[in-house]
């Protein structure tokens, strides 16, 4: 399995993985101030991807508006997108972000998944944000392309 997933994703893929106990300590902190513009809120709780050079605590701002929800959140003033649920935030700067990638493998190929992803144009491999069971975050994708006008693109294994 671990194989197919780094050719899927690249042999990055498993360096930086899901957080563990203690990641917390590890956080950036967001200093700067910003406005939730638009947000979209999933209708699961998801586990998000720690990536030490986009994982920020999250801001009180967002804990106060979504509590424990996952949320996908623009500023438009800071330029930024934020992925947050009740652990942390990812943050990137939406004029570097490339593309939203659904990737859905099918039962039949594995036990079956599905991965929602970023492309960034300075990373060389896209970046997982969650993942779930196949299909789940198909129904997403009008709305991510809506809030964010950035295209959002499947692929299937």
């Amino acid at each position: 399995m671990k194989s197919l997933i780094k050719l899927i994703f690249g042999n990055d893929f498993f360096d930086e993985e899901k957080p563990k106990c203690n990641f917390q300590k590890s956080l950036n902190v967001y200093k700067q101030e910003f406005e939730i513009d638009q947000y979209f809120i999933l209708s699961e709780s998801y586990d998000i991807y720690y990536y030490s050079k986009y994982s920020y605590k999250i801001p009180e701002k967002i804990l106060k508006k979504f509590k424990n929800k996952t949320v996908i959140w623009l500023d438009s003033g800071t330029n930024l997108l934020g992925f947050s649920n009740q652990q942390h935030c990812l943050l990137f700067p939406i004029n570097g972000i490339e593309k939203f990638i659904i990737t859905n493998i099918p039962h039949s190929k594995t036990y079956g998944e599905s991965f929602l992803s970023i492309k960034l144009f300075e990373e060389k491999h896209k970046i997982t944000l969650v993942n779930s069971v196949p299909n789940e975050f198909d129904e997403y994708a009008g709305e991510i392309k809506n809030i964010s006008k950035i295209d959002v693109v499947f692929e299937t294994f």
